[in-house]
């Protein structure tokens, strides 16, 4: 049968919750709501469910809407939990997935094997803070008789690897009967971002004979270690047993020869790529910059189909890099300079070489050290921005208004509420 068909017997039989499928913002999600309320169904398990969904998961939806409307069910299911749940994991307050979950199993209501990895990939974003809550729901999933859920133990795996507990990570996967590729990869990565490749090696040697395809996954993971730690040998071999080569795969092995300095090598990798995206032309722009390869820069930065933020600030470094020296050669000096420099640097996102520029200025007037402390600010070096405006206050500089504003961005990025009240005290006294 037909999709339109489908559409329309279910258009005859079901009409409210064809009218939620074709729903297409919060405005007439809140309109049919309406409507099922004042006929009376709005009560009914199935429109409840379906009115959650949309509010919780759709991209239109409202994650607020969707767990008001929870909150206010007598007697909500696991599924519509579940929902709600699943789209805070996914959401920029997976805190909340957590709260949900303990509210769901303190009304009695049992977590099945649809709950466990939407709460678990929601803790998996909140780092080591959240171990105490990823502990609490190991404990949980034990209670249940969920441990053989290779889905469930999958995630818990990602989980401890995530806090960086390597040791529990282990734990977990030495007690799944039959551990499928992901549970693997979730091994293989985590020794390779820890930088254990020898024992990462060893893993993938055991999987192997285990009878566990690798997949791309395993693949990308070595070779990017293998870059790392500059092991170009291991990382070529495996990049020339993957099936599937990712341009992230190529990417890796394209930095890891310009890391090394092999530049030539590099430059075969990027024109052998069948597909390059903006990150691998800002890579192989970075190698010939690095190289001090001026010419071929250039024509990297030309040839380039798409240029984003990074490729024009390495541009502008690059331009900015080559003023500065011809400048150098010729002598020529003066605080509006060299404070241009400092800010060109601080832009481009190069404050060291905006520290160094500043270190060199003999006699530092407010504007230099305003322009480097609002740079550093910029860059999103707090501690280094309130470091440099006290060595000014000390070196009997008085700060003006940009300098203030510069230190109070830094304290404002990151969340320095003393540090700020601290400099308000200080612009104070000396406009007093």
């Amino acid at each position: 049968m037909c999709s339109t068909t489908i559409s329309n017997l279910q258009k005859h039989t079901r009409p409210h919750l064809f009218l939620l499928e074709c729903c297409s913002s919060m405005k007439r999600l809140m309109e049919f709501h309406a409507h099922f309320i004042t006929s009376g169904i709005s009560t009914h398990p199935t429109i409840l469910s379906s009115v959650i969904s949309f509010a919780a998961l759709s991209p239109a939806g409202d994650l607020g809407y969707a767990r008001s409307v929870l909150a206010r069910i007598t007697q909500p299911n696991s599924f519509m939990f579940n929902t709600v749940i699943r789209g805070y994991a996914s959401s920029s307050d997976p805190g909340s997935a957590f709260v949900l979950y303990s509210f769901m199993i303190g009304h009695g209501i049992v977590p099945n094997s649809y709950t466990y990895p939407f709460v678990i990939k929601a803790l998996s974003k909140g780092g080591r803070d959240w171990l105490c809550c990823g502990e609490a729901t190991h404990c949980s999933v034990i209670k249940y008789g969920r441990v053989s859920d290779l889905h469930i133990a999958n995630s818990l795996l990602n989980m401890y690897a995530s806090f960086g507990l390597s040791q529990d990570a282990r734990k977990v996967f030495d007690e799944i009967p039959k551990p499928d590729v992901v549970s693997w990869n979730v091994i293989v990565d985590d020794l390779c971002q820890n930088g254990l490749f020898d024992e990462a090696l060893y893993i993938f040697s055991r999987m192997c004979i285990n009878g566990i395809r690798p997949n791309s996954v395993t693949f990308l993971s070595l070779v990017s270690s293998c870059t790392k730690s500059s092991d170009l040998g291991t990382a070529e071999k495996m990049f020339h047993i993957m099936e599937v080569k990712t341009v992230f795969a190529w990417t890796s092995l394209l930095d890891g020869y310009i890391l090394k300095g092999e530049l030539e090598r590099a430059v075969e990798v990027f024109y052998r790529m069948p597909f390059k995206d903006t990150t691998a032309w800002n890579v192989m722009l970075y190698g010939f910059l690095e190289a001090g390869d001026v010419n071929s820069a250039e024509k990297i930065f030309r040839e380039m189909p798409e240029r984003d933020l990074v490729s024009w600030n390495r541009e502008a470094q690059f331009l900015g890099e080559a003023i500065h020296s011809h400048m150098e050669k010729l002598n020529i000096k003066g605080e509006e300079v060299e404070t241009a420099l400092m800010d060109m640097y601080c832009k481009s996102g190069s404050f060291e070489k905006a520290i160094k520029v500043f270190e060199t200025i003999a006699r530092k007037s407010v504007l230099a050290w305003s322009v480097l402390i609002a740079g550093l600010a910029m860059n999103g070096l707090a501690n280094e921005a309130l470091n440099y405006f006290h060595l000014m206050c000390e070196a009997g500089v008085k700060p003006n208004e940009i300098t203030f504003l510069g230190a109070l961005c830094a304290c404002s990025h990151a969340g320095l509420v003393e540090e700020a009240r601290s400099c308000s005290e200080i612009w104070y006294r000396s406009t007093a």
